[in-house]
């Protein structure tokens, strides 16, 4: 089985990639079963910043993907103001707060354009999240978009890194966001968001 946890930075600068998702996850969810033919759970979960309405707003996993679309669809973004965010309690929720299925393939698509604060304990708690992500096997695709410095580009290609998954970024082809950073990945290949996530998903659960 599969279980796909979305983590989406919803402050004010985010509001065209959550309208992307709001329109495409759900016919994202949908052809994987169809490809793969295998049940998935997923969870959509949703972070800003202190002062900001919430830290985290955080749902369970469900197969129910119409109760995934109602929690989505009732998303906004607003808030921010600072460039730094909460991704370290995003990243602890994600990870620790979750039930996720011992014997399941387990996905995190981050989806934000910020860095996380610089304090000592910021930094303690990220690394405790992405150790205990990487011994239960989960992978963490940051989707880098619009706004990312290079700080923030190493920092999510760090959770990658670390826990085996994938770094995703946004380019000004996708016409999602503002003007977005020239990754320095070196060569790579653009594709289309939503098959991307298609492929990526069906590659790690065919062990690719």
């Amino acid at each position: 089985s599969l279980d796909l946890l979305f983590m989406v930075d919803t402050t004010g600068s985010m509001g065209d990639e959550l309208k992307f998702l709001q329109a495409e996850l759900a016919d994202v969810i949908r052809a994987v079963r169809e490809t793969l033919q295998i049940s998935v759970r997923v969870s959509v979960n949703f972070y800003r910043d202190t002062e900001d309405e919430y830290l985290v707003r955080s749902f369970p996993f469900t197969a129910d993907l119409e109760e995934v679309q109602g929690q989505l669809s009732a998303q906004y973004s607003d808030g921010g103001g600072d460039y730094p965010e909460a991704v370290h309690t995003a990243l602890d929720d994600a990870v620790n707060l979750h039930d996720w299925d011992e014997n399941s393939v387990k996905l995190v698509f981050f989806v934000a354009d910020a860095p996380a604060h610089a304090e000592a304990s910021v930094k303690a708690s990220m690394k405790d999240s992405l150790s205990v992500a990487a011994a239960k096997g989960i992978r963490i695709i940051p989707v880098a978009s619009s706004g990312v410095d290079t700080s923030c580009e190493e920092l999510f290609r760090s959770f990658a890194i670390l826990t085996g998954g994938t770094y995703v970024f946004l380019t000004n082809d996708s016409g999602i966001g503002g003007d977005h950073l020239e990754a320095t990945v070196g060569e790579h290949e653009v594709e289309k968001l939503n098959e991307l996530m298609i492929r990526v998903i069906g590659d790690y659960y065919q062990g690719k």
